[in-house]
């Protein structure tokens, strides 16, 4: 039955072959045991029954091989483990202590069994958990063995034992121990055997097959050990009694018999176990050499061994393809053939001596045709049995590797580049999904500096935040692109962003199993042009429409492409005929005028736009023709015609004419009265200046005369009126001379030369600063002005005003600066005078400009208050600006503009 259960087991993968097999094999097993319990060997000491039950090997090797669940089955249904009730029913009570001792025995060490398959942790070990039983016992028989002899007084038995002392509970616990050792020793030695392995289903090996001759013959030294002993007892105490054998075979050889046996057991448990590992590592050592030989053989590795002088003494095959050497051509030479320097073996050399192993260097070698390689090596010094030093090296051409590394980073570089430099936005993205596997959104890994430029976002902005984030996206625009990394089927549609205010074309496309790539492209400025297009297109149809001219286009074969209403009501009107598009031109036309048309289309069809008038006498109105060539692919292909009514424009014309006339006659005779008014007002000017100065000048005079005869006599207050008087003349002569100065500047005629500006500044400037000799004045003229085309006279009116009042303005300086700066622009020269002066608040800027305007007491700062309005009406006249800046009490700006002649 066990055989045919192997067969169907090795026959069929079903596993419940396997299940019967072992449950059938673990009852016999522990029937085995419990028949062997009645043929135990039994020693009597006192009252108690020593039994060596050696039949608990059965249930216990069952045990061993396929650990707890069988191992009890073996011994509970197999009834082995209920031994102490058929052995020792004397002893009451106390037997349940040996039933679950033997069960806590059996269930440790199949857990241990079942244990040591997975993990070699030595508290899985067979005998370390032997020791745990031995201290279980130790304290099941001094603790509670006592005890259920105790109450052994309430037993169902008379003859039950009831007292035990402690010699007695000592040699139960050292005969249990023995019997559990010899037990244990002895399964670990019986599973070494080939049969029991088969019985077991463990693989049997071949270096097995010696294990029961090994053990058999230990077991027989043994025996034959044991009866020698017996015989030789025999013949020293029985020397009369020769058949009396009985005397010398008691109990006590029996405990020999087993304690040699257990020996015997170890003995051959460790020998085989010796020769077996012994076999296994010469087998391994036999698999390593020859899978050492063909790795050797196979390798695609280049693998050398050189004596510290370069002498090659061994290398692989594959120097033939790496190199192009046979094995034969290159052992015995030196390895600094294959070495494209020589100098990179000596470093080598060296580096190895000191540091003794090199990996992963890359040097450049030599083929046996001469051509160059790159190889990856590793090197070791190696010391061998007899002191002498060998170099292994192992190393790999990796030419092709490194040509394809370089163009792989040429093309990432070339990638990198055409990502940062393309004119469309580009964002790298990734996947993100929940726990179900549903895509839930996708995160930003890269992005090009163009999405800027299209979204308005930086970089920084985008990278690590996810798309529904950064541009507001949903679910189904989720799904969308988890599509197209599925299907690698790319998608390009337009959309509108809210968040962002524009117009993008998205396309996105799979660029690897994870990630898609989204590129943006704003077109918010075409879609504004195509708007405000589509507007002008139903603006121009509107004038198209609601214009009164006759408008239409024809092609090179006069057939009309469009029209107005206009022109539709023109031919009904005058022709009585309709027009439609595709109909020539010419056949609405009177065929006395048809002719002159056709004449006047291919004359702007061939030479381009063209225009005429002409006086329609049947309407009795003028007309403007205007044909303008239509181009397509730089080439005419029609003309468009724009007919217009000019009656009205014509008699304006007439009008506007007749008017002109009359209104020349008007202008020349008022031009007359304007020209004999202002001479007479000039008359009037000088007349009066003229007889403001005499009365000034005799005044003036009379008051100096007074003070240079009777100053002495005068009171001292009457004096300084008289003064007071002289000056006033002075200064009303004085204002009196600027305001003729002023006048006559707008009549004046410019004529204008070339001047050096730089030089006139330092010389106005000198000319200043004769007058004012004591003061400390640190004036600055950039090094390089240019030429000016002005009237000389006049501009240095313009430089004196301006740098005399610098130089009236920084009088309460210890060092006044004036500093004069130039600017050069498009189409004018700008100069710049700065001073460190009182300045002024700018609010009243617009008033110096203006005749007799002054923003600082007489007393303090002298002047007529005319100076800058003369300066702005010199400038104005060359066709400048000139504008002040100023600040209270920090000084003032005042700047004047040129504007730039052709020749300058």
């Amino acid at each position: 039955m066990i055989n045919n259960l192997r067969k169907k087991m090795n026959q069929s993968e079903n596993g419940i072959y396997q299940i019967l097999y072992k449950a059938l094999v673990s009852l016999s097993f522990g029937i085995l045991g419990f028949i062997g319990i009645f043929f135990s060997l039994r020693i009597k000491i006192n009252q108690f029954n020593l039994d060596f039950i050696w039949s608990l090997m059965f249930p216990m090797l069952v045990t061993q091989a396929w650990g707890i669940k069988y191992g009890l089955l073996s011994a509970v249904i197999g009834l082995s483990v209920f031994h102490p009730f058929y052995l020792w029913g004397n002893e009451g009570w106390a037997c349940f202590v040996s039933f679950f001792s033997s069960i806590f025995w059996f269930g440790l060490h199949g857990y241990g069994a079942e244990k040591r398959k997975q993990s070699t942790v030595y508290w899985y070990n067979l005998y370390f958990i032997e020791m745990l039983c031995c201290l279980l016992n130790l304290v099941l028989y001094f603790f509670i063995f006592p005890l259920s002899i105790k109450y052994n007084t309430h037993y169902l038995y008379k003859d039950v034992i009831t007292t035990v002392d402690t010699w007695d509970i000592n040699t139960f616990l050292v005969k249990r121990t023995a019997q559990d050792f010899f037990i244990i020793i002895g399964c670990d030695t019986v599973l070494l055997l080939p049969s029991t392995k088969k019985i077991f289903l463990f693989n049997v090996e071949n270096k097995s097959r010696h294990n029961g001759t090994i053990l058999a013959r230990a077991l027989i030294n043994c025996i034959i050990f044991c009866f020698l002993s017996v015989f030789i007892e025999y013949l020293l105490n029985l020397r009369n009694k020769l058949f009396e054998i009985s005397q010398i075979l008691d109990a006590r050889n029996g405990v020999y018999f087993i304690i040699l046996t257990m020996f015997s057991m170890v003995t051959g448990n460790v020998i085989v176990r010796y020769l077996e590992r012994k076999q296994k590592a010469e087998e391994l050592v036999r698999q390593s050499e020859r899978k050492y030989n063909d790795i050797f053989q196979n390798i695609m590795n280049l693998y050398s061994e050189t004596k510290i002088d370069g002498t090659i003494v061994e290398i692989s095959p594959s120097v033939k393809k790496i190199l192009g050497y046979e094995q034969h051509e290159i052992i015995g030479k030196n390895i600094g053939i294959i070495y494209k320097k020589l100098e990179f073996r000596k470093q080598i050399l060296k580096q190895l001596l000191d540091e003794k192993n090199i990996e992963n260097i890359e040097f450049q070698g030599r083929k046996k045709d001469g051509t160059e390689c790159i190889l990856l090596a590793n090197f070791k010094l190696v010391i061998e049995e007899d002191g002498t030093e060998k170099i292994i090296c192992i190393g790999r051409d990796i030419t092709d590797y490194v040509e394809a590394k370089r163009k792989q980073a040429e093309i990432q570089e070339e990638y990198k580049i055409i990502f940062d430099k393309m004119l469309d936005g580009m964002i790298v993205s990734e996947f993100i999904y929940d726990e179900n596997g549903e895509v839930v959104d996708i995160i930003a890994t890269k992005a090009n500096q163009a999405i800027e430029t299209h979204l308005g976002l930086k970089v920084s902005d985008v990278i690590g935040n996810t798309y529904i984030k950064s541009f507001g996206g949903n679910k189904l625009t989720m799904e969308k692109f988890h599509n197209i990394l599925k299907t690698d089927k790319p998608l390009k549609y337009e959309a509108f962003t809210v968040r962002f205010n524009r117009n993008l074309v998205l396309n996105v496309f799979k660029l690897n199993n994870k990630q898609v790539a989204i590129m943006f492209h704003d077109i918010s400025e075409i879609k504004q042009l195509e708007t405000k297009q589509r507007e002008m297109t139903e603006r121009l149809e509107a004038v198209f429409e609601s214009t009164d001219d006759n408008i239409y286009s024809i092609d090179k074969n006069y057939h009309i492409l469009n029209f107005n209403s206009a022109l539709k009501n023109h031919i009904k009107q005058s022709y009585n005929s309709e027009i439609w598009n595709g109909k020539s031109i010419l056949e609405l036309l009177p065929d006395d005028i048809v002719s002159e048309w056709k004449s006047l289309y291919d004359n702007a069809m061939s030479k381009g736009k063209y225009s005429f008038e002409y006086y329609n006498i049947n309407d009795k109105r003028y007309m403007e023709v205007v044909f303008n060539p239509i181009y397509h692919n730089k080439e005419i292909c029609g003309t468009a015609v724009f007919a217009k009514d000019i009656t009205k424009r014509k008699k304006a014309e007439q009008e506007l004419i007749k008017i002109n006339k009359e209104l020349e006659y008007l202008v020349e005779e008022r031009t007359r009265e304007l020209r004999s008014t202002l001479i007479e007002l000039e008359a009037f000017t000088y007349t009066v200046s003229h007889d403001l100065k005499s009365p000034l000048r005799t005044i003036d005079g009379y008051s100096r005369i007074i003070l240079e005869d009777y100053e002495e006599s005068l009171e001292k207050e009457v004096a300084n009126m008289i003064g007071n008087i002289a000056n006033v003349s002075c200064d009303m002569i004085e204002l009196i001379d600027r305001v003729l100065q002023y006048s006559t500047t707008s009549k004046e005629n410019i004529q204008k030369e070339k001047v050096d500006i730089r030089e006139m500044f330092i010389n106005v400037f000198n000319e200043i600063k004769a007058t004012c000799v004591e003061r400390n004045i640190d004036f600055n003229v950039e090094e390089v002005m240019p030429i000016v085309t002005v009237d000389k006279t006049l501009i240095r009116r313009v430089v004196y005003n301006i740098l005399s009042n610098a130089v009236k303005f920084t009088k309460n300086k210890k060092v006044a600066i004036i500093n004069v700066r130039y600017l050069q622009k498009s189409n004018e020269q700008i100069f710049c005078v700065e001073d460190n002066g009182v300045g002024f608040d700018m609010k009243y800027s617009k008033k110096l400009f203006t005749m007799f305007q002054r923003l600082h007491n007489k007393e303090d700062y002298e002047g007529s208050g005319i100076g800058l309005a003369t300066v702005h009406k010199i400038i104005q006249k060359h066709g400048g600006e000139t504008w002040i800046m100023s600040r209270l009490n920090e000084g003032t700006k005042v700047f004047f503009s040129i504007p730039i002649e052709k020749g300058d």
